[in-house]
């Protein structure tokens, strides 16, 4: 099948509405306003597997705004979305949008954003927009793409069978990654760091966010698995946020997070909230590290993991973490093998439990008299890019206080291995 190339819009369409099953259309390196897929086009928008891509990736051509409305069986490879912000152009606005559609690729993207300029005194000189949106769609996949900034780096709504995999994003005022109303979502092996807040003007940032405000029905099957979220030389921020906003608004049970599972992240930041969830049944938090990359910082928190009590179901294992919030006795949760952060990265020190099922954090020669862990391994390195949680095992041995026999292998608990010092595994 020959491959198609186009250098316009207007041909774009043309080669979209003459493409077989399978076709490779490939835009000539340039600049592209606007480009349109949806029924007003006059065109067939079930693509049968079409491709569209750079014809030179070297020179990627660049697309200043696109909207896919009601497409299905789309791929696009190695182009640039690139984000011009107008002048007084609200911070919302969504230049590169897939809506009500099915089987969709995105891979090898560059996602380039813009600062706000006459908008207010809050956004101007700040990251703007929102990368890509995201609503209404089944099977969506994003992968090996870059987003640098935007306000937001992507946000979806409304969407089943979504997979977020080996992205990088930077350079973000508000969040990363947000979800409402979803199903079925996979996000691994992504890297989120160096956010530019405005931390005058009360931005609530988190790399991970999900939330429920408005939501008639429970979220459910997330995996949320060997991402690095990394403050790096930019703003605290919160790590992984689920909230519960359907909670407070009457609501009960029925609209927790179902099947969850958070697993094998490393959270290098400065806020209490690492890994937060308001809400849920059926959740895993396995072998993840949450450390402070300054953790004697007056103006920043160690990252702590929080749940709400009422979850149920959870087991919290193998993590290495400042503090646990949440369990109260609860007789469906499990918490085992957690182990509490050196007082600084880098620096040997003894673990507390201070009741064997609650981390602690305390100071090298603070000791707690209720569980004693003492490391088995080599403190972590100061490379705090070396940190997260795959390989072999655990990093604690010792036993006394009320667990009889503490658990020296994650494999005891959940059957798999899990190194808290490893690298975090890559997803391909």
């Amino acid at each position: 099948m020959t491959d198609i190339y186009v250098s316009s819009a207007e041909e774009l369409y043309s080669a979209l509405a003459a493409a077989s099953a399978g076709q490779h259309i490939l835009l000539e390196a340039g600049e592209y306003d606007d480009i349109a897929l949806w029924y007003g086009l006059g065109i067939e928008l079930d693509l049968n597997g079409v491709t569209l891509a750079s014809a030179n990736p070297d020179t990627p051509a660049v697309i200043h705004n696109f909207e896919a409305k009601g497409v299905s069986n789309l791929t696009i490879e190695n182009v640039v979305f690139d984000y011009d912000a107008v002048a007084g152009q609200t911070p919302f606005k969504r230049p590169f949008e897939f809506s009500d559609c099915v089987n969709i690729t995105l891979d090898g993207i560059t996602f380039d954003g813009d600062l706000a300029q006459d908008v207010s005194v809050e956004a101007d000189g700040y990251a703007t927009g929102i990368g890509l949106s995201v609503r209404g769609c089944t099977d969506f996949t994003l992968t090996d793409s870059v987003f640098e900034t935007f306000m937001i780096g992507a946000s979806f709504g409304n969407s089943v069978d979504v997979t977020i995999l080996n992205n990088d994003l930077s350079g973000m005022r508000v969040d990363g990654l947000t979800f409402t109303k979803m199903q079925e979502v996979l996000i691994a092996g992504n890297t989120i760091h160096d956010f530019a807040r405005n931390l005058s003007a009360g931005d609530h940032s988190d790399m991970i966010q999900f939330w429920t405000n408005g939501n008639t029905e429970a979220m459910s099957n997330i995996s949320i698995i060997g991402n690095t979220l990394d403050m790096g030389s930019g703003d605290h921020t919160q790590g992984i946020f689920f909230g519960n906003e359907a909670l407070d608004q009457g609501y009960g049970t029925e609209m927790f997070y179902q099947s969850l599972m958070i697993a094998g992240n490393s959270l290098i930041n400065g806020h209490l909230n690492g890994i937060y969830v308001g809400g849920a049944n059926d959740l895993s938090i396995l072998g993840n590290t949450l450390v402070n990359p300054d953790p004697l910082a007056e103006t920043t928190d160690l990252p702590r993991i929080r749940v709400d009590q009422a979850s149920t179901d959870v087991t919290i294992s193998g993590n290495f973490v400042s503090d646990i919030w949440g369990y109260k006795d609860q007789s469906d949760w499990l918490l085992a093998g957690n182990l509490t952060a050196p007082l600084t990265v880098g620096e040997t020190a003894e673990f507390v439990s201070s009741d064997a099922t609650v981390c602690r954090r305390f100071a090298p020669g603070e000791l707690g008299d209720s569980f004693d862990f003492t490391q088995a391994r080599p403190a972590p390195s100061t490379d705090t890019s070396a940190y997260g949680a795959s390989g072999d095992g655990m990093c604690a041995t010792g036993e006394s206080g009320s667990l009889e026999k503490p658990p020296t292998e994650l494999t005891d608990i959940i059957g798999t291995e899990l190194n808290l010092f490893g690298p975090a595994p890559e997803y391909m």
